[in-house]
């Protein structure tokens, strides 16, 4: 398991991504942002983090041919 959170003075090289969410989501995002002492960003980072070790992925490049083809 992930045992630190990255946050946004530790990454530099970290990326503008703006998405939207439902009340729920938001809600759920409230709540563990209380629960955890985390930003919101580090709680989305460490979800996706969190989600990608449950379903076994490995980082992959973009430039990598093993990386599947976008769904769009």
């Amino acid at each position: 398991m992930l045992s630190f959170v990255y946050t946004y003075r530790t990454v530099a090289n970290a990326k503008l991504t703006a998405f939207r969410l439902t009340e729920a989501d938001r809600a759920y995002l409230d709540t563990l942002e209380d629960k955890l002492g985390f930003s919101k960003t580090d709680v989305v980072r460490l979800a996706l983090r969190r989600l990608a070790e449950l379903e076994g992925l490995e980082l992959i490049k973009k430039s990598d041919p093993r990386r599947p083809a976008r769904r769009v």
